[in-house]
């Protein structure tokens, strides 16, 4: 696991090199302020796909810390069985993120469950969700707020998903408040 981690930590290295490089030749070749916006571009876009690597990177080793703890079920406590590895993608506010996990599942009460669960359970993450229905929610149309997803977050999402993360969060109570009282008809 420490190889697998150096090498990609080395290869995020080795990009961000590279694109340090880039943007300076770009950078001495600058006269005009139009010219400012291309290199601008370039380093959102390829600053945004280095830290993609880079969550990528510690998320997996997340999982891959976490996998053998995860063989005993939860609700019987017994010895789950490897069912094989499989590949999981999850959306974060940086890009897609595709992580191998173990999918393990019980033989007593058939409780089963992917690796990759423990670092996120649902296929969108949290601040990923959060950003979509900013999108959603403060845009005219949630076609508008899928060009908005795509070229600010780099996603694309669908303007049903969209639509539907709006929906279940404006259902939701926010974090922290109260519950609402049971209103009951006085006789």
């Amino acid at each position: 696991m420490e190889t697998e981690l150096s090498d990609g930590m080395q290869l995020i290295v080795s990009k961000f090199t590279q694109l340090v490089k880039s943007l300076m030749q770009q950078a001495e070749q600058i006269d005009l302020p139009e010219q400012v916006r291309p290199l601008e571009q370039t380093l959102r876009d390829q600053g945004r796909s280095i830290l993609q690597l880079l969550l990528q990177q510690v998320l997996q080793s997340v999982v891959d810390r976490r996998q053998e703890s995860l063989r005993a079920c939860p609700h019987c406590s017994s010895n789950r069985r490897h069912q094989g590895v499989r590949s999981r993608q999850l959306d974060s506010s940086l890009g897609r993120l595709v992580l191998t996990g173990i999918y393990w599942k019980c033989p007593c009460c058939f409780w089963h469950q992917h690796s990759v669960d423990s670092v996120g359970d649902e296929p969108v993450r949290l601040l990923m969700k959060d950003l979509m229905v900013l999108a959603g929610v403060s845009s005219t149309s949630f076609d508008k707020a899928q060009i908005v997803t795509r070229h600010l977050l780099g996603v694309d999402a669908d303007d049903e998903a969209i639509r539907h993360l709006c929906l279940k969060a404006g259902s939701e109570p926010e974090p922290g408040s109260l519950p609402r009282p049971c209103l009951r008809a006085v006789s």
